[in-house]
């Protein structure tokens, strides 16, 4: 309860750190926040028109031509709001280094801004997918909501390692290339562009550990309309838990010494 009341007790510095991001990346340009449906416009279309008409992509077991593009869908919707929150968790004491030294307040709160932001973002992808997949007629009915469970999750699981790489950047400063090149290794060790009932046998039990994997299938099944596989979120659901316990013990641990290391 403590946290929750020192977010709204600093409501409007994290809203000015929102707003602060938005503008600086739209800062010079000529579309300015057209950007902010252009991109996810242009995603979208390359997965939905692309892939199934050009490329001719096709899932097994499901014989819509656009299966592959609501599947490829589902997963980059979940996992693009994951690598968004790590991303930019990952610095968020290092970049506000001027403010957490000049300014008293919980310094946690500096991850609110970066999960909105990364949420904002994740809610225009996914209502541009939904606006596509309207248009092209295969929209899954209330069945696509069913992609936001698994979503929140995600970046709850992001914001917790997120924390945990905060901390830990402020001491180590390779952090940062490492959590890249890690998210990139992730991406293609979960079942986002290949449907996991292709992997071998030793593979699936590896994949069985990642809670990505479980994350984007459930997240696929609701954009492809298959059955939901809901009891597969309960491993990534205990992993989330606990990565979030850790990641407070942490910075409760070593939150006083973050304006020394700066």
């Amino acid at each position: 309860m403590r946290r929750v009341s020192a977010v709204f007790a600093h409501r409007h510095l994290i809203l000015a750190i929102f707003l602060k991001d938005l503008q600086s990346r739209y800062v010079g340009s000529l579309l300015g926040p057209l950007w902010l449906v252009a991109q996810p416009l242009i995603l979208v279309f390359l997965y939905t028109v692309i892939f199934a008409r050009i490329m001719q992509a096709r899932l097994p077991g499901i014989a819509d031509e656009y299966g592959y593009s609501a599947f490829l869908c589902g997963g980059i919707l979940v996992w693009n709001l994951f690598a968004e929150v790590l991303q930019r968790g990952k610095g968020v004491f290092v970049e506000n280094a001027n403010l957490i030294q000049k300014v008293h307040f919980p310094r946690i709160v500096l991850f609110v801004p970066v999960l909105f932001g990364a949420l904002f973002n994740f809610l225009l992808l996914y209502v541009v997918f939904i606006l596509f997949a309207l248009l092209l007629g295969i929209l899954p009915g209330a069945r696509i909501l069913c992609v936001l469970p698994p979503a929140l999750l995600a970046a709850a699981l992001a914001m917790a390692l997120g924390v945990a790489a905060a901390m830990i950047h402020v001491f180590v400063r390779d952090v940062g290339q490492v959590v890249d090149s890690l998210l990139q290794f992730g991406f293609w060790m979960t079942p986002i562009v290949y449907p996991a009932a292709i992997l071998p046998d030793w593979a699936a039990r590896l994949m069985s550990f990642n809670p990505l994997a479980s994350l984007t299938g459930i997240s696929q099944s609701a954009t492809t309309g298959q059955a939901i596989p809901w009891p597969a979120l309960l491993y990534p659901l205990g992993l989330t838990l606990a990565a979030l316990l850790l990641a407070f013990a942490l910075y409760r641990k070593g939150g006083r010494a973050l304006a020394d290391h700066l």
